[in-house]
């Protein structure tokens, strides 16, 4: 086996042969995507106990690989975008571009549409309640779950279930921008200390304080995983019995929440091992990249099916009903909001130029002398 791994080819051979645009992340985003809808029928159509039952049991547990998959994804494709920026700002304002206003939407389209149809109390009291003016923080990035009255006889009373996930992954953003601004991206090695470093002292909390992973923790480390994938590059390679061997530690850190943490390493391996395919894009995917809006908009739309529709309220009849939903308004997102937004990234870059040649201008006057 160790000459096979030897002979596969490397992360940066694959990335090199794709033009650093290889496929199998555009599947993989949307195929990971489409697994948090199928998770969510657990929780939405039982509730919350169910569904820690379901995923503390050893064949359920491996449902726990999605998120660290998909944070493991963005750490790996973030990376490549912070090594192209030249600006640590510019890259901080594409991420602001990606994620707020999709995200922003998501939360008006819930607030003032979903709410007020849904809500058991009456239309003047839901609109002055607290709760919905504090539910839309989520704009910012402050998530709150809940709107008064609404979904109250669901087994979830959440509307927005998975945003949880958005203070974690902002989190990860602002390190990498942090760490990109000091430097020390230019020095990877010191980067990867960071993270051993990180993960040692997340296990040794493990085995001093008696206590099980932290699922944000896992996240994180799963990013800063995917990002050390994409600086040693050219050192890792690629061989599909070493991911099968990957995937079968990950799930079984996963099965040993006290090894959990460990798990960042495996679950990345796979992750870039699957993204780095090359399958022909579909033309489906060639009009647009509509994992962000269903990630946004599966949960509340299956909240809605749970308590319009008799059918819905089953695992089955959710997923029927509620993936072909959730796709629509992530297409709807996509093409009146992600897309138009994206198109003015060129804003980021005018804005930057503009900035740096007035700094080099003031640098160049330089102070008045006199005499």
């Amino acid at each position: 086996m160790l000459s096979q791994l030897t002979a596969s080819p490397r992360l940066s051979d694959r990335m090199d042969a794709t033009g650093g645009r290889p496929t199998g992340f555009d599947y993989l985003r949307f195929g990971l995507a489409t697994l948090v809808i199928c998770f969510h029928a657990i929780i939405t159509c039982y509730g919350p106990e169910v569904q820690r039952d379901i995923t503390s049991s050893f064949p359920g547990v491996a449902w726990n690989l999605i998120l660290p998959m998909f944070f493991a994804l963005s750490g790996f494709l973030v990376a490549g975008s912070l090594e192209r920026q030249k600006s640590i700002a510019v890259f901080l304002g594409l991420r602001v571009f990606r994620i707020f206003p999709a995200l922003a939407m998501d939360t008006l389209v819930c607030a003032l549409l979903l709410g007020p149809l849904l809500t058991t109390l009456p239309l003047a009291d839901y609109l002055s309640h607290p709760q919905f003016h504090a539910y839309f923080q989520n704009i910012l990035g402050i998530i709150h779950f809940e709107l008064p009255g609404v979904f109250d006889s669901n087994p979830s009373h959440k509307v927005n279930g998975q945003l949880w996930t958005i203070p974690v992954e902002l989190e990860c953003y602002i390190v990498l921008g942090v760490l990109g601004l000091l430097g020390l991206r230019r020095y990877r090695r010191v980067m990867l200390l960071i993270f051993c470093a990180l993960l040692a002292y997340s296990q040794a909390k493990i085995q001093l304080r008696g206590e099980d992973a932290h699922l944000g923790r896992v996240l994180l480390l799963c990013f800063c995983s995917g990002v050390s994938f994409y600086q040693f590059r050219e050192f890792i390679r690629l061989n599909a019995v070493a991911a099968l061997v990957a995937l079968a530690a990950a799930v079984a850190c996963l099965a040993y929440p006290k090894a959990g943490y460990f798990m960042a390493l495996p679950a990345t391996y796979v992750t870039v091992y699957l993204g780095l395919l090359n399958p022909r894009k579909s033309t489906f995917l060639e009009s647009g990249d509509y994992s962000y809006g269903i990630f946004l908009y599966g949960y509340p739309l299956q909240q809605v099916v749970v308590q319009l529709v008799p059918f819905g309220r089953e695992w089955y009849g959710n997923l029927l009903l509620s993936i072909p939903l959730a796709l629509l308004f992530a297409m709807a997102s996509w093409h009146l909001v992600e897309k138009r937004v994206m198109a003015h990234k060129a804003v980021l870059f005018t804005l930057h130029q503009g900035w740096t040649t007035l700094l080099e201008r003031l640098k160049s006057s330089g102070p008045s002398r006199i005499g």
